[in-house]
């Protein structure tokens, strides 16, 4: 299917999936020029994100990531969307696996300039998160 969409809609900027289960899909096979990704409750494989490091040819425009309740999106994750300079905004409302450290990691690469536009975080009822926000970071 998300080949065929590809093929159809080469130009398309936003892409929305909801209870999706992506773990046999690969992030490649996605429209290259979106803008907004939102994968809202559904499971990608961990490491999904993994090409937006290696690659310069994959999602070259994205700017807006939606992976509320995407219960297996984790630190690793984070660390690979924030590689992406273009990435402006991350929402990760309910993602239980994102614990401090991936944003420690975030700030870190912030600091270093590593990532000269750090995204803003959008967290919101995420359970259990002791986490302490950088000024990048907006909180409902």
């Amino acid at each position: 299917m998300l080949r065929d969409l590809l093929e159809r809609c080469p130009n398309m900027a936003t892409l929305e999936l909801h209870q999706t289960n992506l773990t046999n899909v690969a992030i490649d096979n996605l429209p290259n020029r979106l803008v907004t990704l939102i994968i809202t409750s559904s499971m990608v494989t961990p490491g999904w994100f993994q090409a937006l490091t290696t690659s310069d040819k994959v999602l070259t425009h994205l700017k807006v990531v939606d992976l509320s309740h995407s219960s297996k999106t984790n630190n690793t994750d984070v660390k690979h969307l924030c590689a992406r300079p273009s990435i402006t905004t991350l929402k990760l409302n309910g993602c239980y696996r994102v614990t401090d450290e991936g944003f420690k990691v975030t700030r870190s690469c912030q600091d270093c300039n590593q990532i000269p536009n750090a995204p803003s975080f959008v967290v919101d009822k995420t359970v259990g998160l002791p986490i302490t926000f950088g000024s990048n970071c907006v909180c409902k």
